[in-house]
């Protein structure tokens, strides 16, 4: 009996560890990557832009319309 269900929940572990391992591969990759896509020029740019339009900074992220992304502190 003990055979049957270590074998099992061997099985029930394994199957888990696939469906995880699964859903990671079609993952979309991280926000934090795609907004440092983004040139050292870029981020001097959208900081002054930023700033220019009231903003306290700025830096490149091309997930935010016009490639922007502007905050305060």
């Amino acid at each position: 009996m003990s055979h049957k269900l270590r074998n099992g929940l061997f099985s029930a572990v394994t199957v888990a560890a696939l469906g995880f391992g699964a859903t990671q591969v079609f993952a979309s990759p991280g926000a934090g990557a795609a907004a440092r896509a983004c040139s050292v020029q870029r981020d001097i740019y959208c900081n002054g832009w930023c700033q220019s339009q009231g903003w306290d900074a700025g830096r490149c992220n091309p997930l935010y319309t016009g490639g922007c992304q502007c905050w305060f502190y």
